[in-house]
């Protein structure tokens, strides 16, 4: 049987010119071969990429109040640190502190999980809380952000430390967590041992495997610009 499309060169004047004694299939050049050929498609990433890393750290949580926080904030940080190439373990570790795991009246009431203040054009309510001021821990009234939902919250919280100039200098710390802490508890808390908080919630909870993968992905995005 012929191969289609492969020209024939037969009996005929043409043989009696090239000396032929029957038809002869002439294959196609293999560089055009080559270029018909379909190239592989690329792998194509994952939309659950950031479930799948939380999911197998989610199995070391407490098996209480505080593993369900942690499944639902830590994707929506992952996401969110690569949006805006923020450390997530930073971003969930303030989530606990400042909310107490979600529990707390700013959370539950104005959805600010990270003890956002409002500025005088922003939807607020007053509320009263704890500051140090001069080395003691004080209690005064001030305005907290109203956010429509914890994942507002979150995207609000990580871009102000993406943008805000008041974070410039911490922006230059952001590929280390423990570093970015550091740059960012001076100007972000009163408390003088928030750093040490921290660092403390992401080494108990494992947070600073939620780093690498987000960061990865802002790097290639051109996030961290």
């Amino acid at each position: 049987m012929l191969r289609p499309f492969a020209p024939l060169a037969c009996l005929g004047l043409l043989a009696t010119l090239t000396g032929l004694t029957g038809c002869a299939l002439v294959d196609a050049p293999r560089e055009a071969q080559a270029n018909d050929a379909t190239p592989p498609m690329p792998a194509m990433p994952s939309p659950h990429w950031a479930d799948d890393v939380v999911a197998p750290l989610a199995a070391t949580w407490p098996d209480d109040h505080r593993r369900p926080f942690l499944k639902m904030l830590a994707p929506m940080a992952m996401r969110s640190g690569a949006e805006h190439c923020i450390p997530p373990s930073v971003t969930v570790a303030q989530g606990i502190l400042e909310s107490g795991w979600g529990r707390s009246n700013n959370a539950l009431e104005l959805n600010n999980l990270f003890g956002i203040k409002a500025s005088a054009a922003e939807r607020g309510d007053r509320v009263a809380t704890w500051e140090y001021v001069g080395g003691k821990k004080v209690r005064r009234h001030e305005r907290f952000r109203r956010f429509d939902s914890w994942h507002e919250a979150v995207r609000q919280h990580d871009q102000r430390l993406a943008e805000h100039p008041a974070y410039a200098d911490a922006r230059a710390e952001r590929q280390s967590g423990p570093d970015f802490v550091e740059a960012i508890a001076p100007v972000y808390a009163t408390d003088p041992a928030y750093a040490e908080r921290i660092h403390g919630l992401v080494e108990l909870y494992g947070l600073d495997a939620l780093d690498e993968p987000a960061l990865e992905r802002a790097e290639a995005q051109q996030r961290c610009g």
